[in-house]
């Protein structure tokens, strides 16, 4: 009687396998099997050190950029501190040296600009004074001729005409002396126009930088050295890279570590990828940028195909039939078009759908 009934509950078994793979073989040849990606990530510190903080437990959930722990910074940070205080001194320096050197440079153009005054004035002076001399040597020539005339007629004073005369020519060289003058003048103003054009068309900030290019350079050198400090805090911290649950902790706070010593375990909870495996006797011909539905017990979302495996490969063990088989098949990334209630490592059904749009 035992062995009866074994052998109906084998017959059973056999028949129970027959209809799973008469349905797995017969299933509708664009629904494919998939499974969601599992990122799972052992963080660590690039720089090594006393472990400060841990700032989540296992089965936290964090978001992308949260804090998760940190290596001791404490001299860094010092060091960071006194390098901004010496670049805010630097740069205060500088904002008074170029203030100096544009001060300077406005100095220099009102300078010409006075001067230029100065040489017109004079040479407004100069010729009235050559307007005056002209004149009066005209009325000695009159004085003289008047002069000449009378002595001529026996009436005039031979004295008198040569005092003139010499009157006349003092002033004539005294005229020709202020023309010689007023040349160089207008020499001297038209040279102080060109530097004072040639001023106004200057920025002073390029002016300034010779003067200051040592500053300029040391100031440079003093930001490289804070950036430089900046990236090595930066290092002794780490930061959650996606959002994800913490699923355990792999070492105490307080701890000496040293650099890429792992301290967090993460894994991601909105999962943006999902396998897809095309069997080896599919007729179906994906290719990238094609619709693909994707079903679960727990969401429906869509995605599209990124990229196919280049050969074939065995399918995932628990994708595989329960008729022992080992099939082959082509591997499918997809990428979500939106966040879905996926699970990580979920298994799904995944439709391609090549007649919708791209």
């Amino acid at each position: 009687m035992p062995l009866k009934r074994a052998a109906h509950i084998l017959v059973w078994l056999l028949a129970a396998t027959l209809a799973v793979w008469l349905y797995l073989d017969t299933r509708d040849a664009a629904t494919l099997p998939g499974l969601v990606e599992i990122v799972s990530v052992d963080l660590a510190p690039l720089e090594g050190g006393a472990l400060a903080s841990l700032s989540v437990s296992p089965g936290d959930e964090v978001k992308a950029g949260d804090l998760l722990a940190s290596v001791d910074d404490a001299a860094l940070q010092i060091e960071l501190k006194l390098l901004n205080d010496e670049l805010d001194a630097s740069l205060k320096r500088l904002d008074a040296n170029r203030s100096f050197s544009a001060a300077t440079h406005k100095a220099r153009g009102d300078a010409l600009r006075d001067e230029l005054l100065q040489l017109r004035e004079d040479a407004q002076a100069q010729e009235g004074l050559i307007l005056a001399g002209d004149a009066e040597v005209a009325r000695f020539g009159e004085e003289i001729a008047r002069l000449e005339a009378a002595r001529q007629a026996g009436l005039g004073r031979a004295d008198e005409l040569s005092s003139l005369l010499r009157l006349r020519d003092v002033s004539a060289r005294k005229v020709q002396g202020l023309r010689s003058t007023l040349a160089t003048s207008r020499q001297r103003y038209a040279l102080a126009q060109s530097a004072l054009d040639a001023w106004a068309a200057l920025d002073p900030q390029p002016l300034a930088d010779p003067a200051l290019s040592t500053d300029a350079r040391a100031l440079d050198v003093l930001k490289r050295r804070i950036a430089a400090v900046e990236a090595r805090i930066a290092s002794h911290k780490i930061l959650a890279p996606f959002d994800g649950r913490v699923t355990a902790l792999l070492a105490l706070q307080g701890q000496i570590i040293a650099p890429f010593t792992p301290v967090v375990s993460l894994q991601q909870t909105t999962p943006g990828k999902v396998d897809a495996f095309l069997p080896e006797a599919s007729p179906l011909d994906p290719h990238p940028g094609d619709l693909a539905r994707i079903t679960s017990p727990t969401a429906s979302c869509t995605g599209r195909v990124a990229f196919l495996d280049p050969g074939m490969s065995p399918l995932p063990l628990r994708l595989r039939p329960l008729n022992g088989a080992e099939p082959w098949s082509r591997r499918l990334r997809l990428d979500l078009d939106a966040p879905c209630a996926l699970l990580p490592g979920q298994r799904v059904e995944v439709k391609i759908d090549k007649d919708a749009a791209p």
